[in-house]
């Protein structure tokens, strides 16, 4: 467990790929605990169907582009000053590319989920069913058949109520659902397969030395917070021995003082003894202006 936590904490990346599939395992989690009931009204089936499939994807495709940190490492390319260091659009697709891949796993996955499923699939499209092929069917005319139609997903309406009818049409909307379903997961697979196998061959200088800057850039912005978090620790370290020693100076020179008089001693007295806050403000405010100067080099051998 302990190597675990260390893979985990090595980059980012691992880190990103662990939120990713949390918010894979809640969307799953929500997918089955989720009550759909299609409406079984004609024209609101596909409306509510489709929004049911289409929705929760989107919501989570936001989330994952919220909590994505590739989100802001890309955002922050786009709109920091120019300085030493060019803006370069190999990193910044690499960025981009990255975040998409973490969004769209959950919606991806809620989608799939949902056409093996079926049941979204025979909400929406059971009024476009041909009812040639069911007999009992196509007896009825005009708003009949739409209505019937819009009640196949309801198992317990009538007319359709545990009828063969509402059986047979529904697996036809099951089986067409989860034909594409499965489809869908042999594409990527097989698009996964080729782009694994593949892609090396034409894997260029450039992509290799974007992929090179984009992790660079990701290690540089964690070990400048923890840069950050370690000037913070040394900061307030000597500002609290300095206030303590304060304090004790001045218990020593009147010893009967209370609270209220420590307090006008403090502000008398200055607290901030460490010479750099302000340096290291300006250094602050100007370290996108001044990130050392990294380039793609096509022309050239790297090393």
């Amino acid at each position: 467990m302990e190597h675990v936590l260390k893979y985990l904490q090595s980059t980012s990346e691992s880190t990103m790929n662990v939120i990713c599939g949390i918010v894979i395992l809640i969307a799953m989690k929500i997918f089955i605990t989720f009550e759909f009931k299609c409406p079984c009204l004609p024209s609101f089936n596909r409306i509510y169907g489709l929004g049911a499939m289409v929705l929760p994807p989107l919501i989570f495709f936001l989330i994952g582009v919220l909590i994505n940190k590739y989100t802001i490492m890309l955002l922050e390319e786009m709109v920091r000053p120019p300085g030493p260091r060019e803006k370069n659009k190999a990193v910044s697709k690499r960025f981009f590319i990255s975040m998409m891949v973490r969004a769209l796993a959950a919606p991806i996955m809620w989608i799939l989920i949902s056409l093996l499923d079926g049941k979204f699939v025979i909400c929406a499209f059971s009024e476009s069913v041909d009812p040639e092929p069911f007999l009992s069917l196509s007896n009825a005319t005009g708003i009949d058949v739409a209505l019937l139609l819009a009640k196949i997903p309801c198992k317990e309406m009538e007319p359709l109520r545990n009828t063969t009818i509402r059986k047979a049409a529904a697996r036809y909307l099951k089986f067409l659902s989860q034909a594409i379903g499965l489809s869908t997961i042999l594409l990527f697979i097989f698009l996964g397969a080729m782009g694994r196998v593949v892609g090396p061959l034409f894997s260029s200088p450039a992509s290799v030395q974007a992929r090179y800057w984009a992790c660079y850039s990701d290690m540089e912005q964690k070990y400048f917070e923890e840069a950050c978090i370690k000037q913070n620790y040394d900061y307030a370290d000597d500002n609290m021995k300095c206030f303590f020693e304060s304090y004790a100076k001045s218990r020593r020179k009147t010893p009967s003082s209370s609270l209220g008089e420590m307090e006008v001693f403090a502000e008398k007295r200055d607290f901030y003894p460490v010479p750099y806050p302000d340096h290291l403000m300006k250094i602050l405010e100007t370290w996108c202006e001044c990130k050392p100067a990294v380039a793609i080099r096509t022309n050239e051998a790297p090393f």
